[in-house]
């Protein structure tokens, strides 16, 4: 109740700034989005779901502008704040951000769901570094350095957070563009864990080498770490020691498009392990996805059949494919 609170405090002030004054002299940018998936689940029960989001942002006056994003979904039937922060300009190339924000630990919450290949986030963000962000969101202090006129300087950003869970973090983020196509990134992360009445010290690391091309693209990306719900457990009932996790995932597709380049066309495959725990390698789950997206300006149309393979920690020779799917997704960006 009492994050929530603190997001209204900074959602308050912000809707008296994005007023009809702001809207009537063009000073306020309106942006979102509409996305709608159906899917097939290994258990054999389908699944449905929608989300619309609107994002509001005020043009920088005095160095300072404002955020704020609200979203609808059906999967958990309600509206929410996901974002709102003041976003301060320091020089031409460096600048702070405070309010309710993305927890930024790996690219797919680095970056927004319009620039993630795969329909879902992939099953390393849902199984392992979720536990990290919890919901994704949080109240932070986040300092950005990144040039605004070199593409292919190095952007870094650090952050300090605190999670509605009574969760504290530091946090640190590196881009460092190799040249037009290739690029590495780097995040680490330490948080004070509360996932019951105890507190734990977790970390994790992730680091993903990419190619971004005109007719290419690929992603290896490497997460590992103390995994703070396994530790949890382990502690509390078998008085364990704490457990780390190792996991990676290569996604490589093509891009084709006509002669006007507005329609194109994006095959993939995607292959992926996880190590639950680092002193068990046999509990791991695999993955494999096969997949394609089309886009023609703000709308994107994407295809995806994931296998997924997973096992238990006291019965690794039996697998289950529950979190296996097969699904469409169609987004509209305005």
């Amino acid at each position: 109740m009492g994050h929530k609170m603190a997001l209204w405090s900074i959602f308050i002030p912000a809707v008296f700034l994005l007023s009809q004054d702001a809207l009537s002299k063009k000073k306020l940018k309106v942006e979102g989005s509409l996305v709608s998936e159906a899917a097939a689940k290994g258990t054999g029960r389908g699944e449905a779901g929608h989300e619309f989001e609107l994002e509001l942002k005020t043009k920088r006056k005095e160095k300072t502008k404002i955020e704020v994003s609200l979203k609808a979904w059906t999967e958990d039937d309600e509206i929410a704040l996901r974002k709102a922060f003041f976003d301060y300009r320091l020089d031409e190339d460096t600048k702070i951000q405070f309010g309710a924000n993305k927890k930024r630990f790996g690219a797919q919450y680095q970056y927004n769901n319009a620039s993630r290949y795969t329909n879902k986030r992939h099953i390393i963000y849902r199984q392992k570094l979720a536990v990290f962000s919890w919901v994704g969101y949080e109240t932070s202090l986040r300092y950005l350095v990144a040039s605004k006129d070199d593409s292919l300087a190095k952007a870094w950003d650090f952050t300090i957070g605190y999670t509605e869970s009574q969760e504290g973090s530091l946090m640190a983020h590196l881009h460092q563009p190799l040249d037009s196509e290739y690029f590495y990134e780097l995040w680490s992360l330490v948080q004070v864990s509360k996932k019951t009445q105890n507190s734990q010290i977790a970390y994790g690391l992730v680091a993903m080498l990419a190619k971004e091309s005109a007719d290419r693209f690929w992603q290896w990306e490497t997460a590992g770490g103390k995994d703070p719900v396994e530790t949890e457990f382990e502690v509390v009932f078998n008085n364990g020691q704490p457990i780390h996790f190792l996991s990676t995932r290569v996604l490589t597709g093509w891009r084709f498009s006509g002669a006007d380049k507005a329609k194109v066309w994006e095959p993939m495959m995607e292959f992926s392990a996880i190590i639950h725990d680092t002193g068990q390698p046999t509990y791991n789950t695999l993955q494999c996805l096969l997949g394609i997206r089309f886009r023609h300006g703000p709308l994107m149309i994407g295809f995806n059949v994931d296998g997924v393979a997973a096992n238990s920690r006291t019965d690794a020779q039996n697998r289950l494919y529950d979190e296996s799917s097969v699904s469409v997704l169609g987004r509209y960006d305005f």
